[in-house]
């Protein structure tokens, strides 16, 4: 059953003496006949038995079959091969694995991450990482990280100005929250911005604006969200909240960025394995609406780790009501606003997130390449109250799918 290929190999000594040295390391799940490709392949890298033995404690001890590709990949790398028999980085893995991961099991390829942060390691122990790691561990439950989220909090931590978003907090007289520090960073880093939020005067005005727009209520059960309350009065609203509302209700008279949500749309009503979402950013002078793909396949997910609800430098996250042309019934958010998690009211709840719904609402009369779209921004505030504000109906491209050629009969083969 063997290939010739790997039988020729297995006559060599010297690849047959590796082989036994790597099993002697004894953190495989098993030696099964199917990966034995594999093993071969790390037994033709010089010193693999040493460079297992350096991880396998960072590694639970195992490594399943499932995990060998990864760590094929890992040691075919030279670069990297220097860094399993490297002691200080070694060391530097350890002390995160105890810091940050543990009891989590670390996979082969999180080495890799840990290999991206290693060079700027010292800024694991800056004041304004561990004030994001605190915020973080604090706002979403999280003790214990993935080592994937590590590179990502520290690329974070170094673009926030936490001296200037902390005074900012402080003349709000508002608790910082994960999920408004890149809001406070850009208006740190704003005068207009920070001239508007601190005149709510001129925020009030223009947030009136946005009531003039018909409202689409959701009509399916929604735990007593009743009509009136998608159009709170303005004056029971933070200036925050009020510098959001204005911003996406400035973003929404731009072309530009009607266009980017009818793509979005296009693509998710393409698409039925999944729901689209992703993050709103700010570029200095517009919001942006940025999808973020999936990996779930098969649910509703639009995020790729377990800081799902983290803004990732957004000042909003997005999500789409799209399964369909029209579904306005399901317009805003779903689920009980006083409730738990699981649904668009629970994530809110538990992350402090604010969090705009875009809903489909039918192709224009008369211009198949248009949709009505209706927005529903929605938060819970400091004082744990559920507020949705409807941004009203508007209208933005859309692309129909292209239909798929057919098979011709002609192109079909015949059996032999």
């Amino acid at each position: 059953l063997v290939p010739s290929r790997i039988k020729n190999k297995l006559e060599q000594k010297d690849i047959r003496d590796a082989i036994s040295r790597i099993a002697a390391v004894e953190c495989f799940e098993d030696l099964l006949l199917w990966s034995l490709n594999k093993f071969l392949s790390i037994a033709e890298v010089p010193g693999a038995d040493q460079m297992l033995e350096n991880i396998k404690p960072i590694l639970g001890g195992r490594i399943e079959d499932e995990e060998l590709d990864q760590l094929v990949t890992l040691l075919e790398d030279k670069s990297f091969r220097a860094l399993l028999v490297d002691s200080d980085f070694l060391d530097f893995c350890r002390k995160v694995y105890d810091e940050y991961i543990s009891p989590r099991e670390l996979s082969p390829s999180d080495f890799k991450e840990l290999a991206a942060i290693y060079p700027v390691r010292t800024r694991l122990y800056e004041e304004r990482f561990k004030k994001l790691l605190n915020l973080v561990r604090r706002d979403f439950g999280i003790n214990n990280f993935q080592a994937n989220v590590l590179p990502v909090l520290v690329q974070l931590a170094e673009s926030l100005d936490f001296g200037k978003i902390e005074a900012i907090g402080h003349a709000l007289g508002r608790s910082l929250h994960a999920n408004d520090l890149f809001i406070l960073d850009a208006v740190a880093h704003d005068p207009v911005l920070e001239k508007l939020l601190m005149d709510r005067d001129p925020l009030l005005k223009e947030a009136r604006e946005v009531y003039r727009h018909d409202a689409l209520p959701r009509r399916e059960l929604n735990f007593g969200n009743a009509p009136d309350t998608e159009r709170p009065p303005l004056a029971e609203i933070d200036s925050l909240s009020l510098l959001r509302l204005v911003l996406l209700r400035r973003a929404l008279q731009d072309k530009g960025v009607r266009k980017k949500i009818g793509d979005i749309i296009s693509g998710d009503l393409a698409d039925n394995s999944t729901e689209y979402g992703g993050t709103i950013t700010w570029d200095g002078r517009s919001l942006h609406f940025n999808n973020v793909k999936s990996t779930s396949g098969w649910g509703n997910e639009s995020y790729s780790n377990e800081l799902n609800h983290f803004l990732h430098g957004g000042l909003m996250t997005f999500h789409l009501h799209a399964t369909h042309m029209d579904v306005s019934p399901y317009a805003g958010p779903s689920g009980d606003p006083w409730g738990g998690r699981g649904s668009d009211w629970g994530v809110a709840r538990h992350s402090g997130a604010t969090d705009v719904v875009v809903t489909t609402a039918g192709l224009v009369k008369g211009s198949p390449e248009m949709i009505r779209v209706n927005l529903d921004m929605y938060y819970v505030d400091d004082k744990g109250r559920p507020f949705v504000i409807d941004l009203g109906m508007h209208q933005v491209p859309y692309t129909p799918p292209k239909p798929k050629p057919s098979r011709k009969s002609s192109s079909v083969a015949k059996p032999q």
